[in-house]
């Protein structure tokens, strides 16, 4: 495996740690569908999500 692989983990760790703790009510829109894309690498093209000002 690539031993950019920890660091990576880790910086996603922690951005999405930043980021419910700046909005903590963030939640993933339930009426937007989830399209995927590839096959190596296959996840999500967006994820649309939702929260209170």
């Amino acid at each position: 495996a690539c031993a950019g692989i920890y660091f990576a983990n880790h910086v996603c760790r922690i951005g999405l740690e930043e980021l419910f703790e700046a909005i903590p009510n963030l939640e993933r829109d339930s009426g937007a569908d989830v399209e995927f894309w590839g096959w190596g690498f296959r996840g999500p093209t967006a994820l649309r999500t939702t929260w209170e000002v």
